[in-house]
C-alpha cells in the first residue's frame, strides 16, 4: 500500500522559448520547458507538484503545472551545478487538488504511479508504493502526465 498525506497548494507556469532573429537572419526555436521555478515562490503558491532532490523536502526542488515527458532537461534549483530530476527524486509534495501520474521511464512510459491530489511523501525509500517493483520509487521517476482535473 502507498503510503501519502495531505498537503497544502501551490502551480507552476509552463514556459515556451522561441527565438525569432530579425529579417534575413534564422529562426531558431528551443524545446518547451517544462519546469519554471523552484518549490515555495511566492507567485506561484497553490496547483503545482514539487519534487525535491532528497528526502524531507531538501536538496533543491522543481515545481510543475502540467505534464512533463522528460525529467533529463529539468534541473533543480542548486545555486550552482546542475542536477536533472530524472532518476533523483527522494520526495514530494502535490500542492495541487488533482491527481498526476508518474511514470519509471521518459516519454511517459514503463510502470505507472499514483500521486493523489494534495498528498506528499518525505521519503520516497520508505514508502511501499502500489505498482512499483521494488516497493519504493526513490530515484525511479522519469516523466510525468497531469493534472487531471476531469
Amino acid at each position: 500500500m502507498r503510503s501519502y498525506r495531505n498537503a497544502l497548494g501551490g502551480t507552476a507556469v509552463k514556459v515556451a522559448m522561441v527565438g525569432v532573429a530579425v529579417a534575413g537572419s534564422m529562426v531558431a526555436l528551443a524545446a518547451p520547458a517544462s519546469a519554471s521555478h523552484k518549490c515555495g515562490d511566492p507567485a506561484f503558491d497553490y496547483l503545482e507538484v514539487c519534487y525535491y532532490r532528497n528526502k524531507d523536502y531538501g536538496g533543491g526542488s522543481r515545481a510543475f503545472s502540467g505534464e512533463d515527458k522528460n525529467y533529463t532537461n529539468d534541473y533543480y534549483d542548486y545555486a550552482s551545478g546542475r542536477v536533472a530530476l530524472n532518476n533523483t527524486i527522494s520526495s514530494f509534495n502535490n500542492r495541487h487538488w488533482a491527481d498526476y501520474l508518474v511514470h519509471r521511464y521518459v516519454n511517459q512510459e514503463g510502470p505507472i504511479y499514483y500521486i493523489d491530489g494534495s498528498t506528499w511523501d518525505s521519503d520516497l525509500a520508505s514508502s511501499d508504493w502500489w505498482g512499483s517493483e521494488t516497493g519504493n520509487v526513490n530515484d525511479k521517476l522519469s516523466s510525468h502526465t497531469g493534472p487531471y482535473t476531469g
